[in-house]
């Protein structure tokens, strides 16, 4: 996507308040966009993003200025500061106007203009990430993370929860193919409850989980997850990190092959002990093999139990709540012997709650 024209009108607006001098300690711009919260302070080497979702029809640009500084970002106002003068402006910086309403779906082969610093680079949050979820069986155990402003959203492996926290979104999963009998109704609901996302089906590459050749589960996204496309954000089928045709192989084949499937976010999970660098390595190649969509980690566990756990948990958080293409994770999972112990958090889940 290039960069559009913008009025004069808005060029006035930075004549007037933008100042030519480099910006100032105290200078910095809170800007909150559709999927993160953001401050871009002095001094910080801020990447131009200009294709961020890319698949999606972006009619409007945020444009945040800071002496040369300039982020793109698709949500439609322009906010200008510098020193202490902040100016908001809405604006339609759109070319043309949409056909459709439909969010669009990415096509195998769509050119993409993302940079390997699109991958790599990050952007500090100053304020609290809410990224983190609960995965479940239990509904009883959810309550116990809701005071953590951290974690924001809950699944369960099904499509219908017992009663959660009224401010952790529950996520319902279409596991398999032989759970279709309710879906529709089941995750109807739960829109009209707040859900904001649905998940695909679970581990379609592993055998033991739902197990589903990459044509079969085209045609069951298309027949089962499609239809709510216009309503929420839909998420890929969850594979593993197995090698072979398991897997970025398997998740890479399905979204070359669905080409008319609207497709938002891409989920993964992730098993292989304490080594951090391969962990990382594999969340952006995950993004770069998922057409560089946003990602979601719906499972990732670490190594042993109790100390290392943690430690591993201590490392990986941070980076995953810097990293804006994670939109959201979860640690496997919310049980006894793992986040929970005698009914509340063990340290493991205080650790995954609130370590920042």
């Amino acid at each position: 996507m290039s960069c559009v024209n913008i009025s004069s009108l808005v060029f006035v607006f930075l004549l007037l308040f933008t100042r030519e001098s480099t910006c100032a300690d105290e200078d910095s711009i809170a800007v909150e966009d559709t999927y993160t919260h953001r401050l871009f302070e002095s001094g910080h080497p801020v990447p131009v993003l200009t294709n961020i979702y890319p698949g999606t029809q972006i009619n409007t640009l945020d444009m945040w200025k800071c002496a040369s500084r300039t982020v793109l970002s698709p949500t439609g106002v322009v906010a200008i500061s510098s020193f202490s003068v902040k100016v908001s402006l809405s604006v339609n910086l759109a070319t043309q106007s949409p056909s459709t309403s439909k969010r669009s779906p990415l096509a195998s082969g769509t050119s993409q203009t993302a940079s390997a610093n699109t991958i790599t680079d990050t952007i500090s949050s100053a304020s609290t990430t809410s990224k983190r979820g609960v995965a479940y069986n239990n509904a009883a155990f959810v309550p116990a993370f809701s005071k953590f402003p951290r974690v924001s959203w809950a699944y369960n492996w099904a499509d219908v929860t017992l009663d959660i926290p009224s401010r952790i979104e529950y996520v319902p999963m279409l596991w398999g193919l032989g759970n279709t009998d309710y879906w529709h109704s089941h995750a109807e609901d739960s829109i009209v409850s707040g859900t904001t996302h649905l998940l695909a089906f679970n581990e379609p590459d592993l055998a033991s989980q739902a197990n589903l050749t990459v044509a079969t589960a085209v045609a069951g996204y298309l027949e089962h997850m499609e239809p709510f496309a216009e309503k929420v954000k839909l998420g890929s089928p969850a594979v593993t990190n197995g090698g072979g045709h398991m897997g970025l192989s398997w998740l890479q084949d399905f979204t070359s092959r669905c080409t008319s499937c609207t497709i938002d976010f891409v989920a993964i999970h992730w098993y292989n002990g304490g080594d951090v660098t391969a962990f990382k390595n594999y969340i952006m190649q995950a993004y770069k093999v998922g057409g560089y969509r946003p990602v979601w980690i719906t499972e990732f566990r670490g190594p042993g139990l109790g100390e290392e756990e943690i430690l591993f948990l201590e490392e990986v958080l941070p980076w995953l709540d810097t990293q804006d293409y994670v939109h959201r994770y979860a640690y496997f999972m919310a049980s006894e012997g793992s986040l929970i112990s005698g009914g509340i958090l063990s340290a493991l889940g205080e650790t995954f709650a609130s370590f920042a």
